[in-house]
């Protein structure tokens, strides 16, 4: 009959204990608690493991979000309407004519304009009449094409008065 090592330390451990009268705690239930503490611990470690790669996995997703095979799904072609923060050619800025009828305005504006003396986007003449061609203005104050507020910072574009030739630089 062939006897464990278990059941030796079992006996040895009930025969220390007897002796000196305390409780007998059996080493087989001791065993089966570590053993289970230790299948605890692998649980929460491939819980770790898991929660990790799912963490990867979702930041994966969301770093190629709109992206179809490599490519951007937003991405602007030459057909689209590319909104710059300049001037046009058809001297328009985010599809609003810079010509015809303004108004200057403290607070909710069309366009926040910045008055320089070199380097303009838009160069403008005031006028009386017409006010048909680019940076041609005619100051109103009811009714107008478009609401300017002149500011120091921060502006959409910035523009030049000037006597003749207005329009793009």
């Amino acid at each position: 009959m062939k006897i464990s090592r278990l059941a030796v330390l079992n006996k040895f451990e009930i025969f220390r204990f007897a002796q000196y009268d305390i409780p007998f705690i059996n080493v087989t239930s001791v065993y089966n608690h570590s053993m289970k503490q230790e299948k605890k611990n692998i649980i929460k470690s491939s819980l770790f493991v898991a929660m990790f790669f799912i963490l990867i996995a979702v930041s994966i997703s969301f770093l190629t979000s709109g992206r179809v095979n490599g490519e951007a799904k937003n991405e602007s072609t030459n057909n689209d309407i590319i909104i710059s923060d300049k001037v046009d050619e058809d001297c328009k800025f985010n599809g609003m004519k810079l010509y015809g009828k303004i108004q200057f305005v403290t607070s909710f504006p069309d366009i926040k304009v910045k008055i320089v003396e070199s380097f303009p986007d838009l160069k403008v003449t005031i006028v009386e009449s017409f006010p048909d061609d680019c940076g041609k203005w005619q100051i109103v104050n009811s009714f107008p094409d478009l609401k300017v507020q002149i500011v120091e910072s921060f502006p959409d574009i910035k523009i030049k008065f000037v006597e003749s030739f207005p329009g793009l630089p």
